[in-house]
């Protein structure tokens, strides 16, 4: 099995460099960022896809349905493959984002969020489950 993995095109807070954590948060992708994914959808023209996740941010499915149109990929989302939560710093700078994390390190949550390192093992129980073979994926 093949994986590819690619990060959702540029969103109007990239843009605005600002921070999101919460998939409520409606944030679309601007101009520029439906390119990039278009873009990415004719560098992977060429290759077979049986199946493209996204996260529930809307910025993700945004970007994978546009990487993917025309191709009668089946589209997915998978909740395990989130951003950090990172709680109260929704919105914020990324500069204030980047200070937080410098203090909390990986083991502390971020302020009415998650940690580094509770998202590394949500991304690892995923990476575990797609890779497995049929009918044996964990149950985490």
């Amino acid at each position: 099995m093949i994986v590819f993995l690619a990060r959702h095109a540029e969103s109007t807070l990239n843009f605005e460099r600002r921070v999101n954590g919460d998939p409520s948060v409606a944030v679309p992708l601007t101009d520029k960022g439906r390119d990039e994914a278009r873009l990415l959808g004719a560098q992977l023209a060429n290759v077979e896809l049986d199946l493209c996740l996204h996260t529930r941010f809307p910025r993700t499915k945004e970007t994978a349905e546009l990487a993917v149109a025309g191709r009668g990929v089946p589209v997915g989302v998978e909740p395990r493959l989130d951003d950090i939560d990172i709680g109260d710093l929704e919105g914020s700078p990324i500069e204030q984002y980047r200070e937080v994390k410098r203090e909390v390190g990986r083991k502390r949550p971020f302020p009415g969020g998650e940690s580094l390192d509770d998202a590394a093992r949500r991304y690892a129980a995923e990476k575990r489950t797609v890779l497995s073979p049929v009918g044996t994926a964990d149950s985490e």
